[in-house]
């Protein structure tokens, strides 16, 4: 994997989200509703925007939260972390679809 660090890199902050424009912001599974666009820390390089995740539903403490390529349900919500908030999701969140990831592995 040291051979695809970048790309590792990349789908790490595909999981970090930020607020918008990339000011800090906390969303616990409660704040979070249906149809809320989320930025994620990671950027494009060609267009400097942040890639989005979507809330699709969000009933209670299970939030099912989709991305370009797959998606994922919270499993253990709101786990402080310091100033932040995570969320154990059952998935990895990609960026784009497996087969566009496939070509630069």
């Amino acid at each position: 994997m040291t051979k695809n660090a970048g790309l590792m890199k990349q789908v790490m902050y595909y999981h970090f989200v930020t607020g918008s424009n990339g000011a800090k912001a906390v969303y616990p599974t409660w704040s979070l509703k249906a149809g809320t666009t989320l930025d994620t820390m990671y950027m494009s390089s060609t267009t400097k925007k942040h890639y989005q995740l979507f809330v699709g539903s969000a009933v209670g403490t299970k939030v099912l939260i989709k991305s370009a390529g797959t998606s994922a349900y919270t499993y253990m919500p709101n786990i402080k972390c310091g100033a932040g908030v995570a969320h154990g999701i059952d998935n990895l969140l990609l960026p784009m679809a497996l087969t566009t990831i496939a070509k630069y592995i």
